[in-house]
């Protein structure tokens, strides 16, 4: 039981054809309170916040833009594998 209650929301931030908007207001979201998120947040794949990125082990992945291309389908394919 207590494994679950420390265990992070694993997350994916992925960004396809649009402007960005929303992560510019997740990453200024994340600049207020970043200490409180950390704890309860592994960002897993999130090209705005690191380099070091993987497609595995998400609990939930966040989705932006729209696919314009057969390769935005196949890794849209790929994430929700």
């Amino acid at each position: 039981m207590a494994e679950t209650a420390n265990k992070k929301l694993r997350v994916g931030w992925f960004t396809f054809s649009c402007c960005e908007d929303s992560t510019i207001l997740f990453t200024e979201l994340m600049n207020d309170r970043w200490q409180v998120w950390k704890k309860l947040l592994d960002f897993r794949h999130a090209r705005v916040l690191q380099t070091n990125n993987t497609m595995d082990e998400m609990d939930v992945a966040f989705v932006e833009g729209a696919l314009a291309s057969p390769e935005h389908v196949a890794k849209l394919k790929d994430i929700r594998a």
